[in-house]
């Protein structure tokens, strides 16, 4: 088979091929939590159904009552990252001696962080939402304050505790947040969930739903524990205004994570400068939402000192 264009051109391209490969191998930790999905052309938004309603028949030949049936749509902002770096000959030459370049791995990992943030930042923050027309900001409905002690006999302001989980996962059930086998995962600053170690009760089998899931962040001592994976996540953790912490109790199809441009890593010719030197980039196009406040916890938590 005969490739077209110039050797340097394909030799190129095979490299791109190297360094994908081996980005690829380095994801954020939040990503595994989520919901993911691709967006096709032009689309910024996810859409859901609302809850319909019945009425009981009262007599025959009843006449039909039409139900209006509710849609909202949650709007996704597209966040493009980017790193270049500007390669001279020298550089070029050692990138395709070592494909595993600690640069790429470096780019990659910022990526990385970047995509924690934007799935955090929807986890934490506000929903664009659209319903019949009307456009507003949701915020977060389900809380559990940092002095609840509903299922301990503790007082005062506390770190994150097995009553506060209790809790939350109570919230999560009363509000019908939990309607099926999907994943229950808790996101909390890692001396937060380090700290619930402390209870023979937390490590220990007989108290552990399922075997331990293994992946970046999760501290797989816990996994398991009422059910839930821990994901440890230091960033962004303290709350507006205060000095407390935040630790997230939330379902797996809780948060939509909308892949605009898969993550890229190429080589290419910098036209516009003298001499067209070669430029290494690392991209990726993303957007995340809240498509649920019924399957989300915010936990307050005394930070541990």
């Amino acid at each position: 088979m005969s490739l077209g264009g110039t050797y340097q051109d394909h030799y190129k391209d095979m490299f791109k091929d190297t360094l994908l490969l081996e980005a690829q191998q380095m994801g954020s930790r939040l990503e595994q939590a989520v919901m993911v999905e691709s967006m096709e052309g032009n689309k910024t938004y996810f859409d859901k159904l609302g809850k319909v309603s019945n009425y009981i028949k009262s007599s025959r030949g009843q006449s039909k009552n039409l139900a209006d049936i509710t849609f909202e749509r949650r709007q996704v902002q597209e966040v493009f990252a980017e790193f270049d770096h500007l390669m001279d000959k020298e550089d070029l030459i050692k990138y395709i001696q070592n494909p595993k370049s600690e640069v790429v791995r470096a780019a990659v990992a910022e990526l990385g962080r970047r995509k924690d943030k934007v799935i955090h930042d929807a986890l934490a923050g506000n929903a664009v939402v659209t319903t019949n027309g009307s456009t507003a900001n949701q915020a977060l409905t389900l809380s559990v304050a940092v002095n609840n002690h509903d299922y301990d006999s503790g007082s005062g302001d506390v770190e994150l505790t097995t009553g506060k989980l209790k809790k939350a996962l109570a919230l999560l059930h009363t509000n019908n947040g939990i309607s099926g086998n999907e994943r229950l995962i808790c996101v909390a600053p890692s001396d937060q969930i380090i700290n619930l170690t402390t209870e023979n009760q937390q490590v220990s089998s007989d108290f552990r739903a399922k075997k331990p899931l293994e992946g970046p962040g999760i501290i797989s001592g816990l996994s398991g524990f009422m059910g839930i994976d821990f994901i440890a996540y230091d960033e962004q953790i303290l709350v507006d205004g205060s000095a407390d912490e935040k630790a997230f109790l939330f379902t797996e199809d809780a948060i939509k994570l909308g892949i605009f441009e898969p993550l890229t890593v190429e080589i290419d010719r910098a036209v516009e400068r003298a001499g067209n030197p070669d430029i290494l980039s690392v991209y990726e196009a993303i957007g995340a939402t809240r498509m649920y406040e019924e399957k989300v916890v915010e936990i307050l938590c005394n930070p541990i000192s």
